[in-house]
């Protein structure tokens, strides 16, 4: 199968929800979703395109996508919870939500790369100071 060079919205969609797996299911998320329609809005904002069409890069596009999708999914399942009943039985939906956490991350972490936005909001600055360094007992002075 040879790789795609472009995509329509309803396949970047698809490709959203594949992404997602058992989790879109869980959701009842499909490509007509609202949820999901709104991921693909914020991958082309991202992407700072207007439509699918304009976006030529397809890593780029699938990289925001991914991001966009585990950020609408943990947005989703924040009504997860755990719950137990009298007989005994309980269900930890809460593993859920942690999941899909820890799968943002990483997806954020490749975006940084397409999102100037993202990558300086997490850049770390150090100073340093031209006079070497200093005790507690300098700095309090």
């Amino acid at each position: 199968m040879p790789l795609p060079t472009s995509y329509t919205e309803d396949q970047i969609c698809s490709f959203m929800l594949s992404e997602l797996g058992t989790i879109a299911t869980i959701l009842d998320w499909s490509v007509s979703t609202p949820q999901v329609r709104d991921a693909l809005w914020d991958t082309l904002i991202a992407y700072d395109v207007a439509t699918v069409a304009a976006a030529t890069n397809m890593h780029k596009l699938r990289t925001l996508a991914r991001r966009e999708a585990w950020r609408a999914a943990v947005k989703g399942l924040t009504d997860a919870y755990d719950f137990s009943s009298p007989d005994g039985s309980s269900r930890s939906r809460s593993q859920m939500v942690r999941q899909a956490e820890a799968r943002l991350v990483e997806a954020a972490q490749a975006a940084k790369r397409y999102d100037l936005a993202l990558a300086l909001s997490s850049l770390r600055v150090h100073r340093v100071s031209p006079y070497g360094p200093q005790s507690d007992a300098e700095r309090i002075r």
